[in-house]
């Protein structure tokens, strides 16, 4: 679904489109790596995310006292 979406954002968006061309020229070991550097970034800002919800009760704390 992540993927149909960065898909339908590329095509729609002109700059975004030569960008999809370019990175379709690649040879498939850098898009690959490109594709899991990609989905690495995803992980670490969602679970940096999670972790700042988790911690917003201790934040409040702190801020209260």
């Amino acid at each position: 679904m992540i993927v149909g979406v960065i898909l339908v954002v590329t095509y729609t968006i002109s700059p975004l489109r030569f960008l999809w061309m370019w990175f379709r020229l690649l040879p498939e070991p850098l898009q690959v790596g490109f594709a899991v550097a990609g989905l690495g970034l995803v992980i670490l800002i969602t679970t940096m995310l999670f972790e700042r919800v988790a911690n917003r009760d201790y934040d409040n704390e702190l801020k209260k006292s």
